[in-house]
């Protein structure tokens, strides 16, 4: 039986979503989005405008704001596309691991299609159902990862005195693919809008004229995570460029300010960057904004590397990485070791002053490696910079 066709006009964030929900459901997907360039482009399901000419279902445009939605339907209607032949779907809800619950939800292509054709531009009745499926999938995950916890209990307690890297190899029969860009000293979580090196992840870096600097031009470098660096801002309106201004506005001396917020960063993370990259530039000033990861990844990541090594690190990024290498490689199917950043469970071993302590303990190290290189090292609670 020949798919029905429908045309995805937008391919951001929604537009992904929307391509996962719709190839499951069992439908041709064909991708527009005037944002992308075809000539980099190898797959035949991103076209052009021209692919209104040919026959179609439905276009669904996928935009989070009802005014793109709007001009998208414009530009659509202005080729000749009637308003009956097009929907705005606003949700990116939708993840692949839903799959299972669609048949339960919207029944075939066709019963969707259905649905879809009777209901009104904003598909209100679709966006509810849509949203009691993404209620229905984080219940039944919340009931799973209970069962899953208690995997994770059982094995503790077979090998309590591991870390959870440990654990992970002694439960593998052979010691892959990573979420990460790893450099000697750092690594750079590999997001969406990230997926190449782009000068060590700095990609707006002049690094030749931050090293070759005048005398009397000072470097401040600020270290973070994704809440300094802010992607869906520009450089210039983030924190960083707005103290640069401040500070030139009230002094005669010129600076560079340094953004380098990395998503997920904890302190550890932070003086690792800066001893890999920043120490050699000699900063007169590094800032270090904490407290939002550390508290987060503290309080999920495993007890042995914590409390015997005060060493605070992204788990869901670290972890996932060792597991996936294992489950790569291993020539049998294994129980993998549930972790707690996946689970989103707290470490019931793991206290706030277990946290704090490694928190204070990097600060002054960080403060003494900077204090070292005969640069001034400040940091800040951002929680206190709300």
């Amino acid at each position: 039986m020949q798919k029905e066709r429908v045309i995805l006009y937008g391919f951001g964030w929604v537009g992904q979503s929307v391509l996962a929900f719709c190839e499951a459901m069992g439908f041709e997907c064909r991708i527009v989005d005037d944002a992308i360039n075809k000539d980099f482009v190898c797959d035949e399901r991103v076209v052009g405008i021209e692919v209104f000419r040919e026959p179609f279902a439905l276009c669904l445009i996928a935009a989070h704001e009802e005014a793109l939605a709007q001009k998208l339907l414009a530009k659509i209607q202005n080729i000749g596309i009637g308003e009956h032949l097009v929907r705005h779907i606003s949700s990116d809800a939708y993840y692949p691991t839903m799959s299972y619950l669609l048949p339960n939800f919207f029944g075939s292509a066709q019963n969707l299609l259905e649905l879809w054709r009777a209901e009104s531009f904003a598909l209100p009745r679709f966006h509810a159902k849509l949203a009691q499926l993404v209620e229905t999938y984080h219940r039944n995950k919340a009931e799973r990862n209970k069962d899953f916890y208690d995997l994770r209990a059982q094995i503790d307690s077979v090998l309590p005195h591991r870390s959870v890297f440990a654990k992970m190899f002694d439960m593998a029969f052979i010691k892959g693919e990573s979420p990460h860009i790893h450099y000697p000293g750092f690594s750079v979580h590999i997001e969406l809008d990230e997926r190449a090196d782009k000068n060590f992840y700095f990609e707006s870096f002049d690094w030749d004229m931050v090293r070759n600097r005048s005398a009397d031009t000072k470097l401040i470098a600020c270290f973070g995570s994704s809440a300094l660096r802010l992607h869906y801002l520009p450089l210039c309106e983030t924190l960083t460029e707005f103290l640069r201004k401040e500070l030139e506005a009230h002094t005669t001396t010129q600076y560079i300010v340094l953004n380098l917020g990395i998503i997920g960063y904890t302190i550890y993370e932070q003086m690792m960057l800066y001893n890999a990259l920043i120490y050699p530039l000699a900063p007169d000033i590094v800032l270090s904004f904490f407290g939002d990861a550390d508290w987060r990844a503290g309080f999920i990541e495993c007890e042995v590397i914590l409390k015997e090594h005060k060493i605070i690190y992204s788990p869901d990024y670290h972890e996932y990485q060792v597991k996936k290498f294992i489950e790569s490689i291993s020539l049998i199917r294994l129980n993998s070791l549930p972790l707690l950043g996946e689970l989103e469970i707290p470490n019931p071993k793991i206290s706030d002053d277990d946290v704090n302590l490694a928190i204070a303990m990097r600060l002054r190290q960080f403060h003494d490696v900077v204090s070292g290189g005969g640069g001034r090292f400040f940091s800040f609670n951002k929680q206190f910079l709300q």
